[in-house]
């Protein structure tokens, strides 16, 4: 049990504002000050009304950690800082530590060597990070699932990714592009120290 990653959720809600912004970095900050380095983006949802952060954790959080957690992050909106926008070119933004990222579902009747095309497709466009699910016919009136690929069909598609010059690769028959990205982001930070903007 002691390597078990429990899944935990915060919901703000009162403090998201027309003039209060909240970033994700500021929130993943206050986690791993609180419950360690450990924790683990797992996806986000922002909404109109509410910012959900999904992140992972080797324990439960208790309350205690979680009102101080609310007040660090409080603590980094009452700065209010402003918001800046500046738009760079592909270049500039890599050199400040941008990186892009794309996903592929796979499944509806592609061939190996379609996939193989897109991988260099993606990295000839400037892709530096990538995902790669099964795709699951969400209704009826969706195309049929052409081909379920097993887990080691993934393994190895990940590995030529990576081969292909991807910095990461999350690939796997349940990945989605957004559920990966906080593990795609923490494995980039980790092997070149630049923290991502992505």
């Amino acid at each position: 049990m002691k390597n078990t990653k429990i899944m935990n959720m915060i919901v703000l809600g009162a403090f998201i504002g027309r003039t209060r912004v909240v970033r994700i970095e500021s929130i993943l900050a206050a986690l791993r000050k609180v419950l360690g380095e450990s924790v683990r983006q797992m996806g986000s949802l922002v909404a109109p009304d509410r910012l959900r952060f999904d992140y992972a954790a080797a324990r439960p959080t208790t309350g205690t950690e979680l009102r101080e957690i609310e007040r660090l992050v409080n603590e980094e909106i009452l700065r209010d800082r402003a918001v800046t926008k500046e738009v760079l070119p592909m270049d500039a933004a890599k050199a400040r530590g941008a990186r892009t990222k794309s996903g592929l579902m796979i499944g509806l009747g592609e061939s190996e060597a379609d996939i193989l095309r897109a991988f260099a497709d993606l990295r000839q466009a400037g892709c530096d990070l990538l995902t790669v699910g099964q795709y699951l016919r969400p209704t009826a009136a969706h195309p049929p699932v052409a081909k379920y690929y097993t887990p080691e069909e993934f393994e190895a598609f990940a590995a030529e990714a990576r081969r292909a010059g991807f910095l990461e690769v999350v690939s796997g028959p349940l990945v989605r592009s957004s559920y990966g990205a906080g593990r795609l982001y923490d494995a980039v930070h980790e092997k070149d120290g630049v923290p991502c903007a992505t």
